[in-house]
Order: structure tokens, then C-alpha cells, then sequence
């Protein structure tokens, strides 16, 4: 829809490396982060809560408007935000 595409923003932000990243150096990553009501998800996978502590770093990051670490190293990250605040999460299937 018209309101959804206008809900999609891309950002370049500069991400650091994270443990054990497979990611070469210079490498483009890209992500896709979708807000809910309830929760999270990346890339399309599960709901990930915005009250769980393990979730915490990654929120901080994005509020601060740096590329959470757990998606690439250093480098150009492309995160393309989807704002669906307004909607629960609906498990696929």
C-alpha cells in the first residue's frame, strides 16, 4: 500500500564488528528490521520481544541511529525500517 511504502526509510550507517562475524571487510550488508506493537523481527525471522534483556543492545543502537552490531562489521549496512507500531505481529503460516 501507498502508507506502507511510505513507512519503509533506508539508512547508511557505520556498524562495528561483531564476534565471529562472517562478513568480509568491506562487504554490503542489508537488513530489514520490522517494529510491531509487540515486538521485532529481522530479516523476516521471529518475533523478537522489546522487553527481553537479550534484545536490549540491539534497541539501543537503533535509537541511537547506529546499525546494531549483530548485522554486520565495519562498514556500509543498508536498514531498511518497516513501521508497523500500529499492528501486532501475525506468525506466518
Amino acid at each position: 500500500s501507498e502508507e506502507e511504502a511510505r513507512a519503509h526509510a533506508f539508512y547508511l550507517l557505520d556498524a562495528t564488528r561483531p564476534p565471529g562475524a562472517d562478513v568480509a571487510e568491506g562487504e554490503q550488508v542489508e537488513a530489514k528490521v520490522a517494529l510491531y506493537r509487540n515486538g521485532f523481527t529481522v530479516n523476516g525471522g521471529p518475533l523478537r520481544a522489546l522487553d527481553d534483556p537479550a534484545n536490549a543492545s540491539f534497541l539501543q543502537d537503533m535509537a541511537r541511529g547506529a546499525a546494531p552490531r549483530e548485522l554486520g562489521p565495519r562498514g556500509q549496512v543498508s536498514v531498511e525500517m518497516v513501521d508497523k507500531r500500529g499492528e501486532d505481529y501475525d506468525e506466518p503460516g
